[in-house]
Parts: C-alpha cells; sequence; structure tokens
C-alpha cells in the first residue's frame, strides 16, 4: 500500500522553517499496480497530517498507486466519486477505496496535544479523548 509521507513536501519549498507547504506535488504517470484512494481529513485550521496547508472546502482524497507513478490530492465529495473518476482515467487498472488517514489530534485550546495522539472521530474530528474533554472543560469554566 502507498505511503502518504512519501511525497510529503516537508514545508515551504521543502524547508519547515519557512512555513507549511501549500498542497503536495502531483504525480500523474502510469500505474503499477492497485491505486487506493483515501480520505485524507484536515484539522480546524486547513493542515493535513504532515502539516501542509489546504484550506477549506469539499472533503480532500488523496490517490496513489503501488509503483509510485500515481500520487495526487483531489477534492470531491466522497471517495467512490473519485475512484470513479479514476477507473475511468485509468481503463483497465484497479481502483479501491481504503481508511481515512488518521490525524494527530489537533490539541485543547492553543496547547498541542500533551499525549501526541491521534484524533479520534468519536471526539471531534480533529481531537483525541484527552483533549476533547480539555475542550469542554474549558468552555465550561468560561462560559463559552
Amino acid at each position: 500500500m502507498p505511503d502518504y509521507s512519501t511525497n510529503d513536501p516537508k514545508g515551504w519549498c521543502g524547508d519547515p522553517s519557512r512555513g507549511a507547504a501549500l498542497g503536495r506535488p502531483t504525480i500523474l504517470g502510469t500505474p503499477e499496480g492497485v491505486i487506493t484512494v483515501r480520505h485524507s481529513p484536515l484539522d480546524r485550521q486547513g493542515y493535513d497530517r504532515n502539516g501542509t496547508y489546504f484550506g477549506s472546502g469539499q472533503p480532500l482524497f488523496w490517490y496513489a498507486d503501488e509503483g509510485d507513478e500515481v500520487d495526487a490530492m483531489e477534492r470531491a465529495t466522497d471517495a467512490e466519486d473519485v475512484a470513479r473518476e479514476l477507473r475511468e482515467k485509468y481503463p483497465g487498472s484497479v481502483v479501491k477505496v481504503g481508511e481515512s488517514l488518521k490525524l494527530p489530534c489537533f490539541g485543547a485550546g492553543e496547547d498541542p496535544c500533551p499525549e501526541k495522539a491521534n484524533a479520534d472521530p468519536e471526539y471531534g474530528w480533529d481531537l483525541c479523548e484527552y483533549c476533547e474533554w480539555t475542550e469542554q472543560e474549558e468552555e465550561e469554566e468560561t462560559g463559552a
């Protein structure tokens, strides 16, 4: 299965000290093996799991093949829409929908997640259980 971190731009122009990258490189070669489509959730500020900025809009999906010849992002209503388009674009290729990528926990308020956990959709799309409870406690204390 392809790895989302393989073509991670690692910051603006490849330098994380200069800020976040805006999007990822698009590689549209001849697919080798199965093409997998996965939802790439974004945190509340529009960043993916690698810290790359995508902003807001329709859900974001990443697709890649097993041979590193295809690797791209696309916004769509759902993963099946992307898979359908890819089957048309690459006739004869096997296209499957995989599970969503994991999003790191955003943290509570302005504080990063002390547990460095992955977000758990049960507790908010970009929070782990600990940070969800911490945010709730903060809201109760401030009345927000």
